[in-house]
């Protein structure tokens, strides 16, 4: 996944975390992106880890997927919260002394995903975001120190494209026997393993 990129530095490859749902046969686990907080699946440090092991630095994390962070302030994903509530709460962690702090700002991606990046929900969306970027800008603008001293970046984890569903739907256990392996993923991506017991029966999968 493209946010732990983000927050590692490091390729798909490295990290280990290629989709949303994912099956390690070593650790015999499944991984659930929303649920599953295990630090094993998380075991490469993150920008805000590191950051803390840094002499007199302090880190802020809002709306991040993980939970239980060892980090000075950290609140977990609240569906209910406006985005101003949540660059109000980071502006007041940095008058705190945090020197480094991210936001997961969930839209207009969701909004995207659900009915379509030309949509004119999406675009109402989009309208949204630029209004509270100027927001944000406008309350650093009046800060002399975060005017002074603040570098701000802005990231997106993924763009968005229009499809046109096929139809019918194409359904995986119209084409493979399901009885024959376990599949772990997502709409779009599936991990499949053969059921161990049946390696032999493989050449017949399709039947």
């Amino acid at each position: 996944m493209i946010f732990i990129r983000l927050i590692t530095g490091l390729y798909q490859e490295i990290h280990g975390i290629i989709s949303e749902q994912i099956y390690d046969p070593k650790m015999k686990e499944i991984f659930q992106s929303t649920t599953n907080m295990n630090q094993s699946w998380w075991a490469k440090k993150s920008i805000w880890t590191m950051n803390e092991q840094r002499p007199n630095a302090r880190t802020g994390v809002i709306g991040w997927k993980q939970e239980f962070l060892m980090i000075s302030k950290y609140e977990k994903y609240d569906s209910n919260r406006s985005n101003q509530q949540l660059i109000d709460q980071m502006l007041t962690w940095f008058d705190e002394g945090i020197n480094f702090g991210t936001i997961f700002f969930s839209e207009p991606g969701l909004t995207g995903q659900q009915t379509g990046p030309y949509s004119e929900q999406t675009k109402a969306k989009v309208r949204e975001c630029d209004e509270i970027l100027g927001y944000l800008l406008d309350l650093i603008e009046r800060n002399i120190k975060l005017k002074n001293n603040l570098h701000l970046i802005l990231t997106s984890n993924h763009g968005l494209e229009q499809i046109n569903a096929t139809n019918p739907p194409i359904y995986i256990d119209s084409f493979i026997n399901m009885t024959k392996i376990q599949a772990f993923g997502t709409e779009t991506l599936l991990n499949i393993f053969v059921n161990a017991r049946k390696m032999n029966l493989i050449n017949s999968i399709n039947q």
